[in-house]
C-alpha cells in the first residue's frame, strides 16, 4: 500500500539531545514528505554543515531534479553554520523551488539551548518552517522509557530488570536504546530480559559508578567498595583510569559539600534551578552543584542522601585522602605504589572516614 505524503513546511528543523531520536524524527519527515519516495537516493540529499558553507550549499538548494519529484536535503549539524552564515542561507530558505524541502538538525549539548539557531533564522523557523524539538529524557521517565522499548523490542522485561539497566546508565536515551538492543539480542528464544542478564551484560556509567561507589564507602562497607572498584580498573592502562577515578571522586566530593552548604542554608537540590541569590559567589562556578544537576532529580535526591551521611569535616578530610592519593599516583611522594595499589589504599581510606565517626544520621 502507497504511503501518502503529507504536506508540511519547506523549512524544517529537528533539534534533539538523542542521536537516535533526532534519526528517528527525520525518518518519519521523510516519510511524511515524501511517502514511497523517502528510500529513494535521488530523493534525499545530505549535508554537513560544518563542511558546507553558503556558497557550497547553495546549488542544492536551487533547480529541479530531472530523477526525482520532490527533494529533501538533510542538513546535520547546522548550528556549525555562524550567524553570518545562516544569515547568508536564509534567503535560499526563503527562495525554495517547489518540492524542495529542508531539514536542518542539531543534535547533542547544542540541542539544549533554548535557541541554538540565529535569531532571524529562529523567526523564519517560528513563521514560516516547522521546528521539532525531542527533549532530553527526564530521569522520571527513564523506567517508563525502558518498558516501551521492551514493548517496541518485542521482549518481555520486569520492574526489578529495567530500574537495574537505569541505574546502571541513567537518563542517557542513546545508551539506553543501545543497551536495548544488545539486551533483546541476548534474549533470544526466550524473549525475556532478566536482572541477572541486566547486571552481566551491561556496565554502569562512570557517573553512576561513582554514585554507587560512594553509596558503599558511606555506609563504610568497604568490601563492596573494593568490589565495585573493579569496575573502574581495566586490564590495561590502569594509571589514567585510576586518574580518571580520582577526578571523578573529587569532583562528587565537592558536589556534596556544596550540597551541604544549600541544605544548610534551608534549600532543597531537588526542584533548584539556579543557585541561590545568597548564594552565589560562594559556590563555585566549576563543578558547580546545581548546573552539574541541570534538572535531574535522580541526581539531586542521591546527592541529598548522601550529604546526609556526610559532615562538612568528613567532605575535608576525603578530599585530603583523594589529593594525597594524587600524589602517590604522580610519584611526587616519595613512595610511588603500583595504581591499583593507590586506588584499593584511597577506598580503604575513605571508607573508614564513617567508622571513626565523621558521618551524620
Amino acid at each position: 500500500m502507497a504511503k501518502e505524503k503529507k504536506r508540511l513546511p519547506q523549512v524544517l528543523a529537528v533539534i534533539a539531545t538523542s542521536v537516535m531520536a533526532a534519526r528517528d524524527i527525520v525518518v518519519s519527515l521523510l516519510q511524511q514528505i515524501l511517502g514511497d519516495a523517502a528510500s529513494d537516493e535521488y530523493a534525499v540529499t545530505s549535508v554537513d554543515a560544518s563542511e558546507t558553507g553558503p556558497e557550497e550549499l547553495r546549488p542544492h538548494l536551487t533547480g529541479r531534479s530531472l530523477l526525482a519529484e520532490d527533494r529533501v536535503v538533510v542538513v546535520s549539524s547546522a548550528e556549525a553554520w555562524t550567524a553570518a552564515q545562516q544569515r547568508e542561507i536564509l534567503p535560499m530558505l526563503r527562495a525554495l523551488p517547489p518540492g524542495l524541502s529542508v531539514i536542518l538538525t542539531v543534535v547533542g549539548e547544542q540541542a539544549e539551548r533554548s535557541q541554538p539557531f540565529q535569531a532571524d533564522l529562529t523567526t523564519f523557523l517560528k513563521s514560516h518552517g516547522h521546528i521539532e524539538r525531542h527533549r532530553k529524557l527526564a530521569a522520571r521517565d527513564a523506567q517508563p522509557w525502558v518498558g516501551s522499548a521492551a514493548q517496541r523490542l518485542g521482549v518481555q522485561m520486569d520492574d526489578a530488570a529495567a530500574a537495574e539497566l537505569v541505574d546502571r546508565v541513567g537518563p542517557d536515551e542513546d545508551r539506553l536504546a543501545s543497551e536495548m538492543e544488545k539486551l533483546a539480542t541476548y534474549a533470544g528464544d526466550s524473549g525475556r530480559i532478566t536482572l541477572e542478564a541486566v547486571r552481566e551484560l551491561v556496565p554502569r556509567s562512570l557517573e553512576a559508578s561513582v554514585f554507587v561507589l560512594i553509596d558503599a564507602l558511606s555506609s563504610g562497607d568497604v568490601r563492596k567498595a573494593y568490589q565495585l572498584l573493579a569496575e573502574f580498573l581495566p586490564p590495561s592502562g590502569q594509571d589514567e583510569a585510576v586518574a580518571h577515578l580520582l577526578y571523578m571522586l573529587a569532583r562528587h566530593f565537592r558536589l556534596l559539600w556544596q550540597t551541604l552548604a544549600l541544605q544548610r542554608a534551608g534549600y532543597r537540590l531537588e526542584g533548584l534551578e539556579e543557585v541561590p541569590e545568597e548564594l552565589v559567589g560562594k559556590l563555585p562556578a566549576e563543578p558547580n552543584v546545581v548546573a552539574s544537576v541541570g534538572g535531574r532529580n535522580w541526581m539531586a535526591r542521591k546527592l541529598s542522601q548522601q550529604a546526609q551521611r556526610h559532615t562538612e569535616a568528613t567532605v575535608i578530610r576525603s578530599l585530603r585522602e583523594i589529593y594525597v592519593a594524587d600524589l602517590t599516583l604522580k610519584g611526587i611522594l616519595e613512595r610511588r605504589l603500583p595504581s591499583d595499589a593507590v586506588a584499593e589504599l584511597l577506598v580503604s581510606q575513605l571508607g573508614t572516614l564513617r567508622a571513626r565517626g565523621g558521618g551524620r544520621e
